[in-house]
């Protein structure tokens, strides 16, 4: 492994083989974290970016929150916490305004490339509503409606740097089981598995006001997972044109709610590349568990080892 560092008066420190490093995302976090721990060599220099390489690969760039030195009888540690360019895009707020006519080319041109960040494709794609930006708003932020009244996905800053705002981040198929792996075919073995199902939050009624005319919520969107179980879990949903919502977004909510009412969490002796987003299939028992997705990975460095812990749910 290989880490490159940028400090603050423009230097480049590389460092080799680091005592540990932990990448983690999720696809309910817009910034992905990196932590590294190296071994104090007498320098304390401040960084600003960080780019990591795992077998030559980019595997993660971003900025330099924090260092922090420890230094004791057994010797000294630097302990780096960093965040993925998603990082920039949160921290910086725009100026309060109302914004129409707004495109993929413009956030590239306008928020993306002046920080380095890339972008899977450019549609041109016009936001047809106006877009007010209150006081307090984040670059991110924006983007984020962006990418859900044009596309109605939700857009993503890859760990490596690049912007998907119209889905399809990735497309790979991956396969977890206890058997042999077969980096071509994107099949890993897992040494520990759990799975767990939970009705904690899982949506069976949606009540819509989908008209500014209306008093009450008349429109009912029921779960269709729910079979055999009488939910007592509802929701109430303005989808009317003055709430800025539409009928959709309800029935997304409901649907979303799914999501975690079964979760499988892998923990796999190797790395396993960029899976987030990614379609997998788990074979446990005889019984193979496909139609979902990836929503969380903590890969784990140290020494020669490597860890990746895989959270897989229903899409």
């Amino acid at each position: 492994m290989v880490i490159e560092f940028a400090g603050i008066n423009g230097s480049r420190v590389r460092k080799n083989n680091p005592v540990s490093v932990t990448i983690s995302s999720r696809q309910d976090i817009p910034a992905d974290t990196a932590d590294i721990r190296c071994i104090y060599d007498g320098s304390f220099e401040e960084y600003r970016f960080v780019k990591i390489f795992f077998d030559e690969k980019l595997i993660f760039k971003g900025i330099v929150d924090g260092q922090k030195i420890t230094v004791g009888k057994d010797g000294g540690y630097v302990d780096i916490a960093c965040r993925s360019m998603a990082g920039v895009l949160l921290d910086n707020h725009l100026r309060p305004q109302n914004i129409s006519g707004l495109t993929d080319s413009i956030i590239y041109n306008s928020f993306l490339r002046p920080f380095d960040i890339d972008i899977d494709r450019i549609t041109n794609k016009s936001c047809p509503e106006l877009i007010n930006i209150g006081k307090g708003v984040s670059v991110y932020s924006l983007i984020e409606e962006y990418s859900k009244r044009v596309f109605r996905k939700n857009a993503r800053i890859t760990a490596q740097g690049k912007a998907f705002l119209s889905g399809g981040m990735n497309k790979s198929g991956y396969l977890f089981s206890d058997g042999e792996i077969s980096l071509e075919k994107n099949s890993y073995r897992y040494s520990k598995i759990s799975l767990s199902r939970s009705r904690r939050n899982v949506i069976s009624r949606v009540f819509v006001r989908s008209s500014d005319s209306e008093t009450g919520y008349p429109l009912e969107l029921k779960n269709r997972e729910i079979k055999g179980f009488s939910g007592v879990c509802v929701r109430y949903f303005d989808a009317s044109p003055s709430g800025g919502h539409c009928i959709q977004d309800a029935r997304d909510m409901l649907e979303g709610s799914n999501r975690n009412s079964f979760i499988i969490m892998l923990e796999c002796p190797c790395f396993v590349y960029s899976p987030l987003y990614g379609n997998a299939q788990v074979v446990f028992d005889g019984k193979l568990y496909d139609n979902m997705e990836v929503f969380s990975c903590v890969q784990r460095f140290e020494g020669k080892k490597v860890n990746s812990k895989i959270g897989i749910r229903s899409k």
